[in-house]
């Protein structure tokens, strides 16, 4: 058995039982809500399902494979919400996410190519995709995942290894950062750190760049660099000059840190993050999985 990479792994903690009075959600990053069943007025799903809206959209279309399928998905698990009436579960996001899965599940084949998105991720099975993103991007335990997708907990570490051959290259991820901007670069060091990812170098004025770099599994790289030192004392391009030094063994994605870009897109491997974000770990971290499953 393939050992969980990190980045497609999270803590483990057991669902608690349904009891006949109460029940114990997952989900809430280890907080835990328990309502009586009789008493949760649908205002409360309204509120759960409204306060998750953008990540339930998010959710559906990466696995669907389709913005335009994926919202109609979570319309229709909201419709049915409204007509068959109040789950007999404690208001809470792996609820809700359990409701657009049921309607997850009924899709027989996957969109075939969603924006720019392909490669390795358009080749996963629905199941694979779904498990990647409920525990990559949405965070939620490995037994969450199984609650929220109604499988086995070993179904979902059997999807998990199965995607985890697929991005070998890419997990566990070792990360390459670079910027002249002190403060931003030890934000962020310390935030990839907290996600669990190797860092393998960390460029600026004061690390120049070496003759060769190890090739990462992603660079993040800050907006408005104007120059990083070399060993000649010159200014370079920076990031130009970082590719060239990687001799072409790349292929990961670029996260650009900074509101504005004039760095081209690559292929779709370019990943944007507003320079708010960068005050936001879990936005932050949610965007580096998206960059490492997404990106061709």
């Amino acid at each position: 058995m393939l050992k969980t990479p990190r980045i497609l792994s999270r803590r483990k903690s057991p669902l608690t039982k349904r009891t006949a009075k109460t029940y114990r959600c997952p989900g809430n990053g280890g907080q835990t809500d328990e309502t009586d069943f009789i008493k949760s007025p649908p205002m409360m799903w309204a509120d759960v399902i409204e306060q998750n809206l953008n990540r339930l959209r998010r959710y559906a279309a990466l696995a669907s494979g389709a913005a335009a399928q994926g919202d109609t998905l979570v319309e229709v698990a909201a419709e049915r919400l409204i007509r068959d009436g109040i789950p007999r579960e404690a208001p809470c996001p792996a609820g809700a996410f359990r409701m657009l899965d049921r309607q997850l599940r009924t899709i027989t084949t996957p969109g075939v190519k969603m924006s720019t998105f392909g490669g390795r991720w358009q080749s996963l099975s629905l199941m694979e995709r779904r498990i990647a993103l409920l525990i990559s991007v949405e965070q939620f335990t490995d037994e969450d995942a199984a609650f929220i997708a109604d499988c086995s907990v070993a179904e979902v570490r059997a999807a998990l290894n199965r995607v985890q051959i697929r991005y070998s290259d890419r997990f566990p991820a070792r990360f390459g950062i670079a910027g002249d901007r002190p403060v931003q670069r030890t934000r962020i060091v310390d935030m990839v750190r907290e996600a669990g990812h190797d860092i393998i170098w960390n460029l600026g004025p004061d690390k120049p760049l070496g003759d060769e770099l190890d090739p990462p599994s992603a660079i993040i790289f800050f907006e408005g660099t104007i120059g990083l030192g070399s060993q000649s004392g010159a200014f370079v391009s920076p990031l130009a000059d970082i590719l060239s030094r990687l001799n072409g063994s790349f292929r990961g994605p670029i996260v650009i840190a900074g509101d504005e870009s004039t760095v081209s897109n690559r292929g779709g491997a370019i990943w944007r993050v507003r320079s708010d974000m960068l005050t936001d770990p879990a936005s932050f971290r949610k965007t580096l999985s998206e960059a490492l499953l997404l990106a061709s």
